[in-house]
């Protein structure tokens, strides 16, 4: 049996590269399903079959800094894990014509965000809506992340993931969205709007840090 704990942090600012301070008071993060590979770098050709896996779906609440329990996985004993396939609870099964919102996904997405931006004296509320999409059918949407390899013995294990939301929007350029507010008015982020983009590009090019340890 694998538990599976997940991290937030216990800052909600930064500064984007464009100046707005961005704050955040809901992130909450889809995970799922995750599948641990033998090989150091995931993938579908690489991994015909995971070691371990936990196949629901979870939200992290990822401004909070303590242990969330989110489930139980499996893994084979004396088999050794390097590495992960996941998805964002937004998998893309070979029974689906596109890919669909698990059960356990923050308001049927991949991540919710709301929060406000400050710059120069303006307040801007927000609330930012993404889907982080496999582009192969039967395909996780991440495949190679990287992780500390451990045999899995026939003791229990934790897989902890940590997440960090202020790395995606720390790289935001939020004058965009800016153009876009009306004053005093909540901002919906456009979901083709740079922006979106630019967190959906963070989600996969910086993933959560995953540990499995005893």
């Amino acid at each position: 049996m694998i538990e599976v704990i997940g991290r937030g942090v216990a800052e909600t600012s930064v500064t984007t590269l464009d100046g707005w301070h961005i704050t955040l008071e809901v992130a909450e993060i889809g995970i799922g399903p995750i599948y641990l590979c033998a090989t150091a770098a995931a993938s579908v050709d690489l991994c015909p079959s995971a070691v371990a896996e936990f196949a629901e779906t979870a939200t992290i609440d990822a401004l909070d800094s303590e242990d969330q329990d989110l489930g139980v996985g499996n893994g084979l004993s004396g088999e050794t894990a390097r590495s992960l396939m996941l998805d964002y609870a937004m998998p893309w099964l070979t029974t689906q014509s596109r890919p669909q919102a698990s059960q356990g996904a923050p308001g049927g997405r991949s991540a919710r965000f709301e929060g406000f931006a400050t710059k120069d004296g303006v307040t801007i509320p927000f609330i930012a809506e993404v889907d982080v999409l496999s582009t192969i059918r039967g395909t996780p949407a991440l495949g190679g992340v990287p992780m500390p390899a451990l045999e899995l013995p026939r003791a229990d294990l934790e897989l902890t993931i940590a997440v960090d939301p202020l790395r995606w929007w720390s790289v935001v350029g939020f004058d965009e969205l800016a153009a876009l507010a009306e004053d005093g008015e909540l901002l919906v982020v456009p979901a083709d709007s740079t922006a979106a983009n630019a967190l959906i590009l963070g989600m996969i090019g910086a993933p959560p840090l995953f540990k499995l340890h005893e």
